[in-house]
């Protein structure tokens, strides 16, 4: 099936997962470690939310989510740490996940609705914003891309980089 001259189309939520997690984590890991909460004077950085999505697999639901530049406090083998999170589904805790930012759930639904809290010293907080399955594992999302050869900068208008 061919995603339509409109439209992009995510092929995989693992793809997806590594998108969202390393995303918004562009930094070299030292300034992870050292990164400071947006907002702080002479340093801009995006306001991102916990940016939770969930996608039907045909082992369950998949859930990934952002580990926020704030919460990174250093690095092993097998990426950054940090913040423990807490998983819920249907309002009830399925586990709490300590070294990643994604979880399977295998006994999900596409109608079943999700939430992930941050644990900071085994208090929660910083809860996301509901999520529910993509139905699939991927997500159509639509472009509006301009007429050929027209850009808001007008026809024929070339952005090159320095």
């Amino acid at each position: 099936m061919n995603p339509s001259r409109n439209s992009a189309r995510l092929l995989s939520a693992g793809a997806l997962g590594l998108a969202l997690t390393f995303g918004c984590l562009s930094a070299p890991a030292s300034a992870v470690e050292r990164s400071p909460k947006p907002g702080t004077p002479g340093i801009q950085l995006d306001h991102l939310d916990r940016g939770l999505v969930a996608a039907k697999t045909s082992e369950g639901v998949f859930l990934s989510w952002r580990l926020l530049g704030h919460e990174a406090t250093g690095s092993s083998a097998t990426g950054l740490t940090g913040t423990d999170f807490n998983v819920y589904r249907d309002g009830q805790k399925l586990a709490t996940v300590t070294d990643s930012t994604n979880f399977l759930d295998p006994a999900g639904t596409t109608a079943s609705e999700y939430q992930v809290r941050a644990v900071v010293g085994g208090v929660e907080l910083d809860r996301s914003a509901s999520a529910t399955s993509w139905g699939g594992n991927f997500k159509d999302i639509p472009l509006k891309k301009p007429a050929d050869g027209v850009t808001p900068h007008g026809p024929g208008v070339h952005l090159h980089r320095k």
